[in-house]
């Protein structure tokens, strides 16, 4: 497995294509700029939406995601898919798809890849 930094170059250390990883995503998770359109899409939403979350709903929407969904997520993808737009497929989540303790994280150099996913809701 290997995937290209910025130079073009293929790189296939556990570090170095986490680092690759890392700095993708980072960029998939700015927020893009508020522009007029922008607003004026999200009120448009916002007048059509007429569906509201229970009381319920909206308490397990403010949980968050839990290790154990993402493992069991992980666990069923089927294989040769990608989870998002950024190419990576499923495979290379399930090299890496036990959850480890801090203690465990600290001695490893390969990354907690569910660590890494929680990090990204």
């Amino acid at each position: 497995m290997a995937l290209i930094d910025k130079k073009g170059k293929l790189r296939t250390e556990t570090q170095q294509m986490t680092k690759i990883a890392t700095e993708y995503h980072e960029e998939l998770q700015k927020r893009p700029e508020m522009t007029e359109e922008r607003e004026e899409a999200i009120k448009k939403m916002v007048e059509i939406t007429t569906r509201e979350l229970s009381e319920e709903q909206q308490e397990y929407m403010e949980q968050g995601i839990q290790i154990e969904e993402i493992t069991e997520a992980v666990k069923v993808a089927p294989r040769g898919t990608t989870p998002g737009t950024d190419g990576i497929p499923y495979e290379f989540y399930k090299m890496w798809n036990e959850p480890r303790d801090e203690e465990e994280s600290e001695e490893s150099e390969e990354p907690d890849i569910l660590n890494i996913l929680k990090m990204m809701e």
